[in-house]
């Protein structure tokens, strides 16, 4: 899988070896966030489609969220289609370890907790 950096914290950003990836504004930067926040879990097609039309869905739901997913692997580049998963009922990002800010986040302020107790 080729090493991407995600970034949640802030504006939502991808880079590619320091250089930003493009992901185009709207339904393809919500997907992927929502994507990311449950990075390794199955999000269900139902949830991602109130996210990206909460109030007026398109008539064929499941195709326009198809190409929504589509279009944003084909924004990710190489291994898109390995980042990002069809599964049963939804669809799942996989992200490697340091790829992704909030988990970096996260494993630091754990150390840094466990470095103030001592």
């Amino acid at each position: 899988m080729v090493a991407l950096e995600f970034g949640l914290l802030g504006p939502l950003r991808v880079c590619r070896g320091g250089a930003e990836i493009t992901v185009a504004a709207g339904k393809q930067r919500a997907l992927l966030a929502v994507l990311l926040l449950n990075s390794g879990r199955v999000v269900p097609a139902e949830e991602l489609a109130g996210v990206l039309w909460s109030v007026a869905p398109p008539r064929s739901v499941a195709a326009s969220l198809h190409n929504h997913v589509t279009r944003l692997r084909r924004a990710l580049g190489d291994g898109g289609r390995q980042r990002i998963s069809t599964r049963s009922g939804g669809y799942v990002i996989s992200t490697g370890p340091g790829e992704l800010d909030v988990e970096v986040f996260g494993s630091l302020l754990a150390t840094g907790r466990g470095q103030a107790r001592c």
